[in-house]
């Protein structure tokens, strides 16, 4: 569905559209290249979520990011991830958690030939700080921890926020760092589909962050909400140059078609889609990945969080105007 609203360009993307893009893709990406007369290999986005332990490749946000932002690769771009790991004050952890990895940041170091990456998160990730690696601590529901990003005074290429999953802190965010993307960049919101629902209860009530966004795309009109003000939220439709919302059939179909592509039979070492499908119902109880997902989900449902799924949004793209 592709509407133009207000000078908006929103759209969902079609299964034709994507097959395309992939095919594009891999021929550009694992057909390697030229490095002093030596054919190399370079690994994709989904392989290094693999790798580090990012979230993002079973997700497949990885395939998508890898069709969007290959033509970056080997170029000096700054990145700013919103949530750097999993475990916060928003599914009970503490805030003062001890930090051990940075999985996300990682893989981007691998993906980018030298990014410039800034870290935002309520814990402290400050041990992993190098010359290539900033970290600002901050609660991303607070505008006066926002403002130490922008104070950086750098301009990002992608904005990932990957943080609390609580719509407001979304919205918030949104609206407070999209001054911080370059144009032609892109602000991404992750897991739409997830909301810490008892946490959010202690937060102002806003619509869900995939409502509110998908009522932008079909009207054209950015509400605002107790997260983001009526200033703020016009200021920022004005500059948006197309949005792209991804639910998780969509997202899935992608996973397939990334298998299928790159020759990767379901159910091995480097299939990044649910290996479980298609089994028997033994194959299924005695598959790990399966007991793990569920195991997330049960938990998920006893601390009362939403996970709602197949026709809802997860993902978010917004691109910022040229």
């Amino acid at each position: 569905m592709k509407l133009l609203t207000e000078g908006v360009r929103v759209r969902y993307f079609t299964l034709g559209q994507f097959n395309f893009v992939l095919f594009t893709i891999r021929i550009a990406i694992h057909g390697g290249m030229a490095m002093d007369g030596v054919q190399t290999k370079r690994l994709d986005l989904s392989q290094l979520a693999r790798e580090f332990g990012s979230s993002k490749g079973a997700a497949g946000y990885s395939v998508v990011y890898d069709s969007l932002f290959a033509y970056l690769r080997d170029r000096d771009i700054n990145i700013l991830e919103i949530g750097l790991a999993e475990g916060g004050p928003e599914v009970d952890g503490d805030k003062d958690r001890a930090t051990t990895h940075v999985p996300s940041v990682e893989m981007w170091r691998r993906y980018f030939h030298e990014p410039n990456v800034v870290g935002f998160d309520i814990s402290d990730f400050a041990q992993f700080q190098d010359a290539r690696f900033t970290f600002v601590r901050g609660d991303s529901g607070d505008p006066a921890d926002l403002r130490k990003v922008k104070d950086l005074g750098i301009d990002f290429d992608i904005v990932i926020d990957d943080a609390s999953h609580a719509s407001y802190h979304q919205q918030v965010a949104f609206g407070a760092l999209f001054d911080v993307v370059k144009p032609g960049g892109f602000y991404i919101i992750e897991d739409l589909n997830w909301n810490p629902t008892q946490y959010e209860k202690t937060l102002p009530a806003v619509p869900k962050t995939r409502e509110w966004l998908t009522d932008f795309l079909v009207t054209g009109q950015l509400a605002p909400t107790a997260g983001i003000s009526a200033e703020t939220a016009a200021d920022v439709a004005a500059r948006v140059q197309s949005l792209h919302l991804y639910d998780e059939h969509m997202l899935n179909a992608l996973r397939v078609n990334y298998n299928l592509l790159n020759d990767i039979p379901s159910g091995s070492g480097f299939d990044i889609s649910r290996p479980w499908r298609g089994k028997s119902t033994l194959g299924k109880i005695t598959d790990p990945y399966f007991l793990l997902y569920n195991l997330r989900r049960l938990k998920a449902t006893f601390r009362g969080d939403e996970c709602v799924t197949r026709e809802n949004v997860m993902l978010a793209i917004v691109q910022k105007r040229f």
